[in-house]
């Protein structure tokens, strides 16, 4: 897996300066809608492996779907395991797939075979997964009066190494509201963290534990979320967020400054999961209509450029 591209950065002229906001357009590819007797209930978590293939969280059927290049159904993972509403997935660099559900996270092998399961009895309902530049698993858990716990998870060890807590920059009466449940790695020591109950994103260190910055207010005006879900960026450093029950993708650049609202050319209904693939082509989880859609992502060069 290539960290690098992960890295924020804003696109450079030949003397090296930063050049504007590039806006963001998405056309889409196709549309994935499984067969009835394999039908999606309520998918949230998605990733594209370095194979191609397409992995997918089914979160109310309560397992782990594996899908072709051109999204056709291949398998069900390891159907002997037992999972209880899997919600987000990544691939870690040695090919494995690691699955967060509400007790624990389960290793697979690329074929869907189990590998390991970490933190069953040590975790405390975590939400949200992502991967570090040192290839550890990150996941958090919900504390009290507006606190979490991020969790650092090596995959090598199968344990959890670290347990830290970051003090949010809620205060009340938004603390009962909030529902940090989606996450992404940004730079460095610092983590993005999506609140769906207050409509803002976090910007955490967490390693030291604290909050770095936060953005985003409830609305539908341009920076405003109304239930934000998934996150994810792409090989610029640019940063999608899937403004779920506004029903669009807000973009924010490397730097944490709002960029635009993507332009699409085919609804969207309650997108939830989403994934940038290395060939900036963009994975959305319908969350109402249970399908997936796959959009190729342009990059608009600003003017002048």
């Amino acid at each position: 897996m290539n960290f690098s591209a992960l890295k924020p950065r804003l696109p450079e002229d030949s003397t090296g300066l930063n050049y504007g906001v590039y806006n963001k357009k998405a056309t889409l590819n196709c549309k994935i809608l499984l067969q009835e007797s394999n039908h999606f209930h309520k998918p949230i978590g998605i990733v594209q492996l370095t194979s191609g293939e397409i992995v997918v969280a089914d979160t109310f059927n309560d397992r782990v779907v594996l899908l072709s290049k051109d999204g056709q159904f291949v398998k069900t993972f390891e159907p002997t395991i037992i999972l209880h509403r899997p919600s987000a997935v990544v691939e870690l660099e040695d090919g494995r797939v690691a699955v967060k559900d509400k007790d624990c996270i389960t290793l697979y092998h690329a074929n869907g075979n189990i590998s390991a399961q970490i933190g069953t009895g040590d975790m405390r309902k975590p939400y949200g997964l992502a991967l570090d530049e040192a290839g550890n698993l990150l996941t958090l858990e919900e504390g009290s009066c507006g606190t979490i716990n991020i969790l650092t998870v090596c995959p090598i060890k199968k344990a959890v190494t670290a347990r830290v807590k970051v003090e949010l920059q809620i205060s009340y009466p938004d603390i009962p509201f909030s529902k940090p449940r989606f996450l992404a790695w940004h730079s460095c020591n610092t983590l993005l963290v999506v609140d769906l109950g207050i409509d803002r994103i976090f910007q955490v260190d967490y390693k030291m534990g604290y909050c770095i910055k936060s953005f985003g207010t409830p609305g539908k005006a341009s920076g405003q979320f109304n239930d934000p879900a998934g996150i994810t960026s792409d090989n610029l450093g640019y940063i999608y967020i899937a403004d779920s029950r506004n029903h669009r993708i807000q973009v924010y650049d490397p730097f944490l400054d709002f960029a635009c609202i993507l332009e699409k050319d085919a609804p969207l209904f309650r997108p939830s999961g989403i994934h940038v693939t290395p060939n900036d082509d963009l994975l959305v989880i319908n969350y109402w209509e249970n399908s997936i859609a796959k959009f190729n992502l342009i990059t608009k060069k600003p003017m002048g450029y």
